[in-house]
């Protein structure tokens, strides 16, 4: 037995679905990362609140809270 003997069960369209699944998959990562200026992702709003929350943090006295938030961030 050769491991390309399980892919013989496959049909064209299972590979079609499959390809469709990777490939929608990946536009879904690309839509995420590069959202219009008009309707920003939540990734992007987040790294935006990150950053404001860090430099205010960083004029301010350390507290555990912020450590704990900095771990979960991680």
């Amino acid at each position: 037995m050769s491991w390309t003997d399980p892919f013989a069960y496959f049909n064209s369209l299972d590979l079609a679905a499959l390809a469709l699944l990777f490939g929608s998959w990946a536009l879904t990562g690309f839509a995420i990362d590069n959202a219009p200026r008009g309707l920003p992702s939540v990734s992007g709003l987040m790294a935006q609140y990150r950053r404001e929350w860090m430099v205010v943090m960083i004029s301010r006295d350390p507290r555990i809270f912020d450590a704990h938030i900095l771990g979960t961030l991680r």
